[in-house]
């Protein structure tokens, strides 16, 4: 099977993992379309993956979901799931991801996998590296263990170290057009025309379009958001104030 047929399997907004119903995933029909999902499947049948990749792009374009559907992909058994991806985040209650974390992290890729198989590593919102935190990252970047992929993950790229950022592929996640975006999530919702308004809110952006789709309280309260914003809008100065 395919990466993309795996992306199809695993979509995740940030960091909530939601599984798909029935119909063919946002992300099978999205990254098919940009080249992503072919570009990587390319670099796994020639055996060919680059040690480090960078996702970047705006929040909820499908970046957390590719990475972990390339990990999976890269692990044959789905036991190795959580014995195989090492993930680095910012802990509760934290502002960045701190240099110990950080240290942890590539201490664990380092050791050796007694089953042989790939280990991969995914940092999220990598942009809250600190300074010392990002510089204790670049070493594991310039000495890469065998069989180890590391996918580092961000939507505010700019604030990522330019030496960090020259130690990866880049891969540039981009907004999708809304008419791709209404019919990829047709089949999770009970009426077109739902499909066609979620699409037009979201701006391109799958991850946010699916979340409406399968998560009903949150399309509930997202719309009776809209509703009170435009309210207010339409009112004159002395009524917002009432």
């Amino acid at each position: 099977f395919s990466l993309e047929s795996l992306v199809a399997k695993l979509a995740k907004p940030r960091v909530i993992w939601l599984s798909l119903t029935a119909g063919k995933a946002i992300d099978e029909i999205i990254f098919s379309k940009s080249g992503l999902i072919s570009f990587l499947d390319k670099g796994l049948s020639h055996n060919k993956l680059a040690h480090a990749y960078l996702f970047y792009g705006p929040p909820n374009l499908g970046k957390t979901a590719v990475a972990e559907a390339l990990a999976a992909k890269l692990l044959p058994d789905s036991s190795l799931l959580l014995t195989h991806i090492y993930k680095l985040e910012v802990l509760p209650e934290k502002k960045d991801i701190g240099i110990e974390q950080v240290r942890e992290f590539c201490r664990t890729l380092f050791l050796k996998s007694f089953s042989n198989h790939y280990k991969v590593g995914i940092i999220y919102e990598a942009e809250k590296l600190n300074q010392e935190s990002a510089n204790a990252l670049l070493k594991t970047l310039e000495e890469p263990a065998p069989k180890t992929v590391l996918i580092i993950i961000s939507s505010a790229w700019h604030k990522l170290l330019s030496t960090l950022v020259s130690r990866c592929q880049p891969l540039k996640f981009l907004p999708v057009a809304t008419v791709e975006l209404s019919r990829a999530i047709e089949s999770k919702v009970s009426d077109p025309k739902i499909a066609r308004q979620i699409a037009d809110w979201c701006g391109g952006r799958p991850g946010l379009a699916l979340r409406m789709a399968l998560d009903q309280d949150f399309y509930r309260d997202y719309l009776a958001g809209r509703e009170l914003l435009t309210r207010v809008i339409n009112e004159d100065a002395p009524g917002r104030f009432k």
